[in-house]
């Protein structure tokens, strides 16, 4: 493994907002620098982001399987609780932005998924725009998993290469040690990305590895 500077973290819920609106709000952050780097303009993310993309958010547990079905079949840990789901169809285009959120028997542990079937994106620019993100998120909030070491890993998904960064380290505050990987790969529905973040006693790395090995 290998040094690395520090990865930012999912910040911790602020009173009245749930683990799920949490990560909507990263993820929702994620698609409106995705939508500028493809489509050149945060007008029409602006636009219907927030009223329309609130509107497709759902808890139900089985419209969430359903969207997760849509993205990938991935073996979720039975323990983990099934949080929130997005399907959104893009206004005026044939494109649609998919995520689910899975929250994990221990904080900060969760899984989250995320596709996007816009022309011109490659699973790579996903998964560097989610670290981005995950980077300002930890600045913004304060609340950080300080990653002493990581390692560039890479897997074979649906016949194609993919690659995950695998960083561990303490989270701020509790001195917990915890995972945090970020990967991209070719879904069903286009590229995807994944962020997992795991309290060390909730996930071996064994784990973890075998749970990205599931993917179809």
């Amino acid at each position: 493994m290998s040094q690395a500077n520090d990865f930012g973290a999912t910040p911790p819920a602020k009173a009245g907002m749930g683990s799920g609106m949490k990560v909507f709000l990263i993820l929702l952050a994620v698609f409106g620098g995705l939508s500028v780097l493809c489509c050149g303009g945060f007008g029409l993310f602006s636009y219907f982001a927030y009223s329309t993309a609130v509107e497709s958010l759902s808890q139900d547990p089985a419209k969430i399987e359903e969207v997760r079905s849509q993205i990938a079949e991935i073996a979720v840990p039975p323990d983990f609780k099934p949080e929130v789901s997005m399907n959104l169809k893009v206004p005026f285009t044939d494109q649609h932005v998919r995520f689910v959120v899975f929250t994990g028997p221990q904080e900060p542990t969760m899984l989250m998924l995320m596709s996007m079937d816009f022309a011109g994106l490659d699973a790579e620019q996903i998964r560097a725009q989610m670290e981005h993100q995950l980077e300002q998120q930890g600045r913004h909030e304060g609340k950080r998993i300080h990653v002493e070491q990581y390692e560039e890993r890479e897997f074979v998904i649906n016949g194609k290469p993919a690659k995950f960064y695998f960083g561990h380290g303490l989270e701020e505050g509790s001195n917990r040690e915890a995972w945090q990987v970020v990967g991209s790969f070719e879904g069903k529905s286009g590229p995807t990305g994944l962020i997992l973040i795991a309290d060390q006693e909730a996930m071996s790395e064994e784990q973890i590895t075998q749970l990205i090995e599931s993917i179809k």
